[in-house]
């Protein structure tokens, strides 16, 4: 447990704990001023920003579920595919820059998350399985999950299957939450209030977001 990964991890905790929640509040504030440009986006303009979020979600910029809410938000079921395939790109990205971290950099992910001991200590045994239920629960963020699993050891074809698997639902119940609130946007489309309305959508979104963290 060196100085050097000591630093790395103090410098992972923070920014994966201040960086997504203010691109996310500011993303919601871009959504606010800009839902009639964002909504007529072309095929090749949400292309362009499904690759950002590749990098952004690898990264830990922007949270894999915001990223659904946007997507059902703006495109609806159709926006399944998308942030599916982006997701999973950014899961190998992080797998293979958490590839270049030591044994003694995961000594400390198991500090500050203690429920990832459980994944770790039996990821051998059943790495399908574990994969999959460690999507499964927000109990570990997605980027934290690309080190953890990816610094274990896990083999790639697991890491992507079981990580696949296991996003899926929450994916599919956050982009749901977003085409909601975006009905709501269209029924008050016309009222005085509809900027009002679209920033009270993002607000129960968010805290909605957080009270799924909160099972860490």
């Amino acid at each position: 447990m060196g100085k050097t990964n000591f630093n790395r991890f103090y410098f992972l905790v923070i920014w994966m704990g201040v960086v997504p929640l203010l691109s996310s509040a500011s993303i919601t504030l871009l959504i606010i001023k800009n839902e009639p440009i964002i909504a007529g986006f072309t095929f090749w303009q949400w292309g362009v920003f499904y690759s950002l979020s590749v990098f952004t979600m690898a990264l830990a910029i922007t949270p894999t579920t915001f990223m659904a809410l946007v997507s059902g938000f703006f495109l609806g079921i159709d926006g399944i595919v998308p942030i599916v395939i982006s997701y999973q790109l950014a899961s190998l990205i992080g797998y293979y820059l958490a590839g270049k971290l030591d044994e003694g950099f995961l000594q400390f992910i198991q500090i500050k998350y203690p429920k990832s001991r459980h994944i770790i200590n039996n990821l051998h045994q059943n790495q399908l399985g574990l994969t999959f239920l460690s999507r499964l629960s927000p109990a570990l963020p997605f980027a934290i999950m690309n080190v953890v699993l990816s610094v274990s050891g896990i083999r790639m074809l697991h890491f992507f299957w079981g990580g696949l698997i296991g996003m899926l639902p929450r994916t599919l119940f956050f982009v749901w939450v977003g085409l909601e609130a975006s009905k709501l946007s269209d029924a008050m489309v016309g009222n005085e209030n509809i900027y009002i309305t679209i920033g009270l959508s993002a607000l129960i979104l968010f805290i909605i977001y957080k009270l799924l963290n909160r099972s860490k």
